[in-house]
């Protein structure tokens, strides 16, 4: 019994907060009813448990299929095997609030203000822009570009997962700075990328071989058509896009490139769950 107490126990933030997440399980909530809750995914598999611990229920879906989504899923189960306790919630919510404050909504930001990019980390991107009127994303999560529907003020959903909320906030310059993703299990932050001065690079600094002795591997990187690419063993070759000075990234292939006396000597790589993995210039 220690060990499952000790599982819940959440982490906190800096300013006491606590960040959702505990050992291995996200703590949350999902329409007023106490969740824990983890999915996984792997090549074509994805998975997701979702527990109501005071309800004593738990929805579990396995999926053999890229394109699957168990975690709407679980929520649609929830909703039929708890519906008549989700509208007990709702009715002692709206009691509480019989006499709600009248709030309004902020300024509604345009397409123009909100489209761009986000970065979620170095080289992941959430990708905005504006197609037939309407606001289209290209996430981390998929190379598909995704129609998104406005709901209120500056909130948008995906059409075929309305539980995944687009929030853009803190406007500057004209442009929206801030991008929240939130879903019921978990919630992140994105800060709009900033234009880099690129006018300084020379791509011909990058080519080479590479070699990593921890994984007896080399990366050779050259030029081809303007761009700077590498091939990796019998892989297909990867074109990398630059993300700063020394920095480059092709989906889930992210480099830093290390200098000794001005000479680029190796590179850093980050590639899905691998980080830090050391590359020497040959």
């Amino acid at each position: 019994m220690d060990n499952i107490k000790n599982m819940h126990e959440e982490g906190l933030l800096n300013n006491g907060e606590s960040s959702g997440y505990a050992h291995s399980v996200m703590i949350n909530n999902y329409k007023g009813l106490k969740t824990v809750r983890h999915g996984g995914s792997f090549t074509g598999y994805r998975s997701v448990i979702l527990r109501f611990p005071d309800e004593r229920v738990s929805v579990i879906i396995l999926a053999n299929r890229g394109d699957a989504n168990p975690w709407t899923m679980s929520n649609q189960l929830a909703d039929v095997l708890l519906k008549e306790k989700f509208i007990a919630v709702s009715k002692k919510t709206e009691t509480k609030t019989v006499n709600p404050k009248i709030t309004h909504i902020k300024e509604k930001f345009s397409l123009a203000q909100i489209t761009g990019n986000y970065e979620r980390e170095p080289g992941s991107l959430f990708k905005f822009s504006i197609k037939n009127d309407s606001l289209q994303l290209v996430g981390w999560w998929s190379n598909e570009p995704l129609m998104l529907i406005n709901t209120e003020g500056n909130t948008y959903k995906e059409a075929n997962n309305p539980s995944r909320q687009f929030i853009f906030s803190e406007l500057k310059n004209h442009l929206t700075q801030k991008l929240t993703v939130s879903e019921p299990s978990f919630k992140l932050t994105s800060k709009r990328k900033e234009k880099i001065d690129l006018s300084a690079l020379n791509l011909a600094d990058y080519i080479g071989d590479f070699y990593s002795e921890e994984i007896d591997a080399t990366h050779l990187l050259f030029l081809e058509d303007g761009k700077l690419k590498v091939k990796i063993a019998n892989n297909e070759v990867l074109a990398l896009a630059p993300n700063n000075i020394d920095t480059f990234y092709s989906d889930d292939y992210f480099v830093h490139f290390t200098r000794t006396n001005g000479a680029i000597s190796g590179f850093d790589l980050k590639a899905g769950w691998i980080t830090n993995l050391k590359f020497k210039k040959k």
